[in-house]
Parts: structure tokens; C-alpha cells; sequence
């Protein structure tokens, strides 16, 4: 996640060991997708501004959590909307905001 992304950090909860087979994701703040990605039998839920409690419980319920962080899991949108813009709208200015981590972590 970290390199594919290029991210400084992520957050993991439960084993990073962890054989994974079935992924969730879920962009930015993925709290309410939890049940859902349980439901299907994921081995982790990959998001953003998990809290920490909902994520101590997934654990326990058997799912392991990547908190890639609300930045993390959708700046990359940003680059291929403004692409696919583009390409299906030639006549269409598109303009995109200067992409950078809103906040330093020390």
C-alpha cells in the first residue's frame, strides 16, 4: 500500500503476516463498510479514518484493517477523473487542485 500509493506510513491492525484472499475496500472513511466487508468474507478491509476502537473490533471479529488514511485511499482518483475527463470531453477544460497530504506527520 505504502509504495504503491507513496505514502509515508499506514496503519495495520491485526497480523500483517496475514495470508490475504480477499480484500474490501473502501475509499476514504470506510467505519460503515466494516459489516459489509465481514459479510463477504474478507480478510481485510482496506480504507481510510478508521477509528481506533472499530478497528480493535474488527480484529476480533477475524478481519484485519489497513488504514491507508483519508488522503491516502483517494488522491488517487483525482489523476485518473481528470484523464478519463479528458479524453471522453476534448472540449472540456479540466483542471485539477495541486495534490499533496494535507497535514506533516513528525
Amino acid at each position: 500500500m505504502k509504495s504503491v500509493y507513496g505514502l509515508e506510513q499506514i496503519r495495520v491492525y491485526g497480523d500483517p503476516e496475514k495470508t490475504v484472499r480477499i480484500a474490501a475496500v473502501s475509499s476514504g472513511s470506510g467505519k460503515s463498510s466494516l459489516e459489509d466487508a465481514i459479510r463477504s468474507g474478507a480478510d481485510v478491509l482496506i480504507t481510510g479514518d478508521v477509528d481506533y476502537h472499530t478497528a480493535i473490533d474488527a480484529v476480533m471479529k477475524g478481519i484485519a484493517v489497513i488504514d491507508a488514511g483519508h488522503y491516502g485511499t483517494e488522491f488517487c482518483f483525482i489523476e485518473e477523473a481528470s484523464a478519463f475527463l479528458k479524453e471522453e470531453f476534448p472540449d472540456l477544460k479540466v483542471e485539477c487542485a495541486r495534490i499533496r497530504q494535507p497535514f506533516s506527520i513528525f
